[in-house]
């Protein structure tokens, strides 16, 4: 028996890497003069057997998802898959082309109305839930943009509405009285008015002295 590790190195090999190459071998533009041996219709058997297996491929890796879960305490299951594999994807055996004819296609063909109908459902609603979606967010978009709008607006109002600043602002940490030009000219004259009746003064403080 062969370990997990390496049964999965085996599946991968057979199931996907020698299948690939075998895609492009189907998949390349060959002209009739690179190969005179080979008709145009032995290349389009070419392509159908690469997609047989890999529809079949598909359906494979779906089951062996939930397969894997219990099968793996059989003996020789890994053995057994990955001889499955080679028998799906080798030409000398085409089993994929086997399957996919007799029990693929088969059971497509009795439900390909209902299927695409069923598909055309899924694809008209994701259709309505993306455009509901988009909506919303365009919606709740512009429902925030009106919210800052009369945030803002609300904002203004208060300051036009809000009183006088006081006469006194703050300079350095200490509030400093803000006089306006009127009372400086005021306070000037004063001091003029005193420093006139100084001088007035001291003549006559001066005669008496003498």
């Amino acid at each position: 028996m062969i370990g997990h590790t390496i049964a999965r190195l085996g599946c991968v090999l057979v199931g996907h890497v020698y299948p690939l190459y075998r895609t492009f071998k189907a998949c390349r533009v060959i002209d009739e003069g690179d190969s005179p041996g080979r008709s145009r219709h032995a290349r389009e058997e070419d392509q159908n057997r690469v997609l047989f297996f890999w529809a079949v491929h598909g359906l494979f890796t779906f089951a062996e998802f939930w397969l894997d879960l219990v099968m793996f305490l059989i003996p020789l299951y890994y053995e057994a898959k990955i001889l499955l594999i080679l028998w799906l994807v080798h030409d000398n055996f085409a089993g994929a082309k086997f399957v996919f004819v007799n029990l693929v296609e088969e059971a497509l063909v009795t439900h390909e109305a209902d299927i695409d109908r069923s598909l055309e459902v899924v694809r008209a609603e994701s259709k309505r839930g993306f455009s509901r979606l988009l909506g919303g967010a365009a919606s709740g978009i512009a429902t925030l943009g009106a919210m800052a709008l009369q945030r803002s607006h609300e904002m203004m109002l208060e300051k036009l509405a809000a009183p006088n600043p006081p006469k006194e602002a703050r300079e350095g940490g200490r509030f400093t009285e803000v006089v306006s030009d009127q009372e400086q000219e005021e306070e000037e004259e004063e001091g003029h008015g005193a420093r006139r009746r100084l001088r007035r003064r001291s003549p006559a403080a001066g005669k008496r002295s003498t």
